[in-house]
């Protein structure tokens, strides 16, 4: 007979020769058994293994997520509203926080010149309040939520509030139609 047989065109397996068939039997119910095993007793080894993202990823651990790294991750998935002029790849919003991530502070080098670093008093503790502080200083969400509200209200009651004072002069106001 060949090695393969006629049953349901399945290769035949062959037997093993260095285990008798009550090892054989072993090997495989401890082979199930492991990996049927319940979470709680599996080793301490497996849940380390998932505590950090391993030992090529230099053991990251797992992202804690705290109310202000809930925001900074929020931030970061709304970045293009940021900046107009970059562009950047389109998310998913419904995607989840990372698995495993770190949070750590950018530290200038003494190579850097003093013009290129950051004072003391510009560094904030989050990337929120950085973001925050910057709008501050450069006034564009205000100018651009004005143009909104322009916009939207043109052609409306601010239209025609205007077209009144144009007609009947400051008085306008006190006149109901």
């Amino acid at each position: 007979m060949t090695p393969q047989s006629s049953f349901q065109g399945r290769p035949r397996m062959p037997r093993s020769r260095n285990h008798s068939s009550h090892q054989r039997d072993k090997l495989l119910a401890s082979t199930l058994s492991d990996s049927l095993a319940p979470k709680s007793e599996q080793t301490p080894a497996a849940f380390e293994k998932k505590a950090s993202a391993g030992a090529k990823w230099f053991n990251m651990p797992k992202t804690n997520l705290t109310p202000e790294l809930k925001r900074d991750l929020q931030l970061i998935k709304m970045r293009n509203v940021l900046d107009p002029h970059r562009h950047y790849k389109k998310e998913s919003a419904k995607a989840p926080p990372p698995e495993f991530s770190q949070v750590g502070t950018l530290v200038e080098g003494p190579t850097e010149f003093y013009s290129s670093r950051l004072q003391n008093s510009q560094r904030k503790r989050t990337l929120v309040e950085e973001v925050l502080e910057a709008e501050q200083e450069s006034g564009r969400f205000k100018r651009k939520y004005g143009e909104i509200q322009m916009a939207k209200t043109s052609g409306r009651k601010g239209h025609y509030k205007a077209q009144m004072a144009k007609k009947y002069g400051n008085g306008a106001k006190n006149i109901r139609r």
